[in-house]
């Protein structure tokens, strides 16, 4: 009964400012059995509505479709790029055809839940590494979003890129 008031406390929390601290690793939602990862985490100073975050460090190289990246950008609206010339810009979030395209943004990026959501109503992007090389894992979570014009509705989610295996869970 702790980690579900708990887990309901950090998703439905309005602040941008502070960590998820859990002691263990937690099952939420349902019928589905998702496990978030209970990780100290950086927050995203991201409350832009359609914006991609500044350059990230991975702390590691990651490999994605041959290349190795190091950086990337969280978008806020579900997705990360390894585009980093589109640091601080907008971030689409219309779907108006099919993906990849080459030439139309988002190019080269993990597309977690492609949406439109808006982090200045509600919700934060948390992110960071954790473990020790070469076993390191690199964590985005976009925690309770408000989707856009529709703010009752709330939005979790998160990615995980593995170190070495360039393995990718969402």
């Amino acid at each position: 009964m702790k980690r579900i008031f708990l887990c309901c406390l950090i998703i439905f929390s309005n602040s941008t400012i502070g960590q998820i601290i859990l002691s263990n690793d937690t099952t939420v939602c349902g019928t589905q059995n998702i496990d978030l990862y209970a990780i100290s985490a950086s927050v995203d100073s991201l409350v832009t509505d359609d914006t991609y975050t500044q350059n990230i460090d991975l702390g590691f190289d990651f490999g994605f479709y041959g290349i190795s990246y190091n950086k990337m950008l969280i978008s806020s609206n579900g997705y990360v790029t390894f585009d980093t010339t589109l640091s601080g810009g907008y971030s689409p979030w219309a779907i108006n055809m099919a993906i990849p395209n080459p030439g139309v943004e988002p190019e080269n990026a993990i597309m977690v839940t492609w949406q439109d959501t808006d982090p200045g109503v509600a919700g934060a992007i948390y992110f960071g590494s954790y473990g020790a090389a070469p076993n390191r894992v690199f964590v985005v979570t976009w925690c309770g979003l408000a989707m856009f014009s529709c703010n009752n509705l709330i939005y979790t989610s998160q990615l995980r890129l593995f170190e070495g295996s360039n393995k990718i869970e969402m």
